[in-house]
């Protein structure tokens, strides 16, 4: 039986993306990343402006926030609880320019936020970023884009093994994927 993938060992990269109505405080309502991992500069806001979706009347109304970044397991745990996401069950064709990779393709696994009844319409794109393909020396993935190693990581069966595990430890939000990392972590002392 093959050893269970434990994503608390893994980096995660993410572009997370955020409409919502203009009177909407993206801070209080839990919609930017947390504030303590802006302050310690783990974030960076690649866009800002007037919402792209709908036609003009609603880019009026509506403001557009996208931010980036590297996290390791609680980070990305934090933010995940932080801002209310949860992991949603389909298959993406990956992200471009996801952070760590330059400007390249990798693939990623989708989480949701919408309440577009609320005001609001956010989304990550979140690519797993497995603890062989990091460098000992810096916390960004050794090859980006669409160097061999990535690519087979998207096209190999460890990739459909990720993203499910990605679905199963994320189900019931971050605090079942901390379940599992310590559930793992008990059995290794074991």
């Amino acid at each position: 039986m093959p050893e269970p993938i434990d994503l608390s060992k893994f980096h995660f990269s993410v572009i997370y993306s955020v409409d919502a109505h203009k009177d909407i405080n993206l801070t209080r309502n839990h919609l930017c990343p947390p504030p303590v991992q802006f302050a310690r500069k783990l974030w960076e806001c690649t866009e800002s402006g007037p919402s792209e979706l709908g036609d003009d009347d609603f880019a009026k109304t509506w403001k557009h926030r996208k931010y980036c970044s590297f996290l390791n397991f609680q980070q990305f745990c934090d933010f995940i609880e932080h801002t209310s996401l949860y992991v949603e069950r389909t298959q993406t064709m990956g992200s471009l320019g996801a952070p760590g990779f330059g400007f390249g393709w990798a693939p990623a696994v989708p989480f949701n936020g919408d309440s577009g009844e609320s005001g609001w319409i956010q989304n990550a794109y979140v690519t797993p970023v497995p603890p062989e393909l990091m460098s000992k020396q810096d916390p960004a993935p050794i090859l980006p884009g669409l160097d061999p190693e990535m690519v087979e990581l998207a096209t190999h069966t460890d990739w459909d093994e990720i993203e499910k595990t990605m679905w199963e430890w994320f189900e019931e939000g971050a605090w079942s994927a901390r379940n599992f990392a310590e559930d793992l972590a008990e059995v290794a002392v074991a």
